[in-house]
């Protein structure tokens, strides 16, 4: 999936994507002494998110900060090109993060299936 959202974003022509796994942004976020300043570079930019809904994005800082929720709801006003892969169907994102942001992922994206049970991914 991350290589079709390479393949996608270079239709965007002169504008860079930068990916991240949520994985890689919930441990530099959990790990940080400052979550805020460690979560910034996400809000701006052109992103492809991959594998939200893979593991549990809740971060407590002082109170539970879900890493998704929080990026989403900051990034769905601004300009910026954002891409997601996740195996979570359009019900399953409503019932993991609520009402609010299953809107709001229905807003930013166009859920494009991929139709396969293989799992490609070797160890």
């Amino acid at each position: 999936l991350m290589r079709s959202g390479i393949e996608f974003s270079n239709r965007f022509e002169f504008r860079e994507m930068k990916f991240s796994r949520i994985g890689d942004i919930f441990l530099e976020i959990s790990q940080s002494k400052n979550w805020a300043k460690a979560l910034t570079p996400y809000l701006t930019g052109h992103w492809c998110f991959d594998d939200i809904a893979q593991m549990n994005e809740d971060v407590v800082v002082y109170s539970k900060i879900n890493i998704v929720e929080t990026l989403v709801n900051y990034r769905v006003g601004k300009k910026w090109i954002t891409l997601a892969t996740t195996n979570l169907s359009p019900d399953e994102v409503q019932g993991k993060y609520g009402r609010t942001v299953a809107s709001r992922f229905n807003q930013m994206f166009e859920a494009v299936e991929f139709e396969t049970q293989t799992d490609y991914r070797t160890l």
